[in-house]
């Protein structure tokens, strides 16, 4: 039996850099996470400056916890949610190949078994994600996540899921409950704070000047 082709990675920021006009119109490609065991909302960005950012993909995972009945250990019931989040953020790093990584900032919760979860969920996926040369990562806080999809340092999560609907169609149209879209929210917030960074805004520079 025959092995399929291998799909070749995406080039890295510096190969995009000397890689012509094609990679500029590629653009930047940043993915927004907003970690949980519950629920991780990941956003892939496209960043072309001079252009604009356009939300190229949404992605919800969401785990769930094994019935009571079956009477498993909770830290065992975790590691198997954290399993889940590892095989689908696993096949999205490989896919997505992004160049800039922004992830909410990881919250200091009053519980510690609620911390614990949140701090696994957001570790498991900044390991895969950045696993590969070059890769940027950048963290931040919630109230520059509300206030760049608001204006509102103090937007509550409904006011960021309405605002961003209106700006991108894909999370308007995103195929999860508008309950959860919060996610999604929190995560295209968070890939667009990347794009304000100077970091990415010189990189974003000079992939455009190559088209000059």
């Amino acid at each position: 039996m025959t092995k399929g082709r291998q799909k070749r990675p995406k080039p890295t920021i510096a190969e995009q850099l000397t890689a012509g006009e094609e990679a500029v119109q590629a653009g930047l490609r940043i993915v927004g996470v907003d970690g949980g065991l519950s629920y991780t909302g990941l956003a892939l960005l496209v960043y072309r400056y001079g252009v604009g950012v356009e939300v190229e993909d949404l992605r919800l995972i969401e785990t769930k916890k094994s019935p009571k009945k079956l009477r498993i250990r909770q830290k065992a019931d975790d590691l198997r949610r954290l399993e889940e989040i590892r095989d689908t953020a696993s096949m999205l790093a490989r896919t997505w190949a992004p160049d800039v990584v922004a992830f909410e900032e990881a919250p200091a919760l009053r519980s510690a078994v609620t911390t614990r979860k949140v701090a696994l969920a957001w570790a498991t996926v900044w390991a895969l994600f950045t696993d590969r040369p070059g890769i940027i990562s950048f963290e931040y806080p919630i109230p520059d996540i509300k206030r760049i999809a608001t204006g509102n340092c103090g937007a509550s999560k409904v006011q960021m899921v309405e605002a961003l609907s209106n700006r991108y169609v894909a999370l308007r149209d995103a195929p999860v409950a508008e309950s959860k879209k919060e996610h999604l929210a929190d995560a295209i917030s968070v890939g667009l704070l990347a794009c304000e960074d100077p970091v990415v805004v010189r990189l974003a520079v000079s992939l455009s000047k190559l088209a000059e």
